[in-house]
């Protein structure tokens, strides 16, 4: 493949994954968004990541400062709580997800799969289905 030839991205790439009810929360900045991605790719199978915030800068393009805000942003919401193991500041900081009432509407329940994502026969995917957030999350606070 090269420059400008056409491709299907699906199934193509790796990389981070958000919710859609995480990326469609206007109560998040954008950059909040993709670094709650790049944690949960973080996460262990006990749900805790520990990715030092140099890394998690370089990972999503952004200064550490910019690191630092999105975190806030997510604890302020209510979606992740930081804290330290060890008594000295210098330990590393342990990520965990909270949960939050618009993840709901990304959840994959087996019986509700198929209309989730329905396909015509032409095998694009129907979106037809999905449900919009509720008033109170599409009210824009960032």
């Amino acid at each position: 493949m090269k420059v400008g030839d056409f491709y299907n991205p699906w199934k193509m790439f790796t990389g981070v994954f958000i919710p859609e009810s995480i990326v469609r929360l206007p109560i998040l900045s954008p950059g909040a968004k993709i670094l709650f991605g790049r944690l949960c790719w973080h996460a262990g199978r006990d749900g805790i990541c520990v990715p030092n915030q140099a890394d998690l800068a370089d990972e999503i393009g952004a200064s550490e400062r910019s690191v630092r805000n999105y975190i806030a942003e997510l604890e302020e919401n209510h979606l992740i709580v930081r804290s330290r193991d060890g008594k000295s500041g210098s330990s590393p900081f342990r990520y965990s997800f909270t949960w939050h009432a618009c993840l709901e509407q990304s959840l994959r329940k087996t019986d509700e799969a198929a209309n989730f994502a329905e396909s015509d026969s032409s095998g694009k995917v129907c979106r037809s289905n999905r449900q919009s957030l509720p008033v109170h999350i599409r009210k824009k606070k960032y």
